[in-house]
């Protein structure tokens, strides 16, 4: 769930954490990361989370989108043209 996801940051020692639940046996994603780093959030569903990423003040933002992929053929089509 994606409570247990956020709970978890804790147990790891971050402090920064995006969480999409599962629903049921399929999707669920997570992203955790130190407070030292800046994570802005630009979208999230059930299998992308993406963001922005700054290392410190003084960097150029960098974007990163993590994907959890489609693990049923016939549905791969809708999540390339969602990207």
């Amino acid at each position: 769930s994606e409570q247990r996801m956020k709970n978890l940051r804790w147990r790891i020692g971050l402090k920064g954490c995006l969480a999409v639940g599962s629903d049921g046996n399929s999707g669920g994603i997570a992203l955790f990361w130190d407070e030292s780093i800046s994570v802005k959030l630009i979208g999230m569903c059930n299998r992308i989370i993406d963001v922005t990423v700054q290392e410190c003040p003084t960097s150029p933002p960098f974007r990163v989108t993590f994907i959890y992929g489609e693990p049923r053929v016939e549905n791969r089509k809708k999540m390339w043209e969602l990207l």
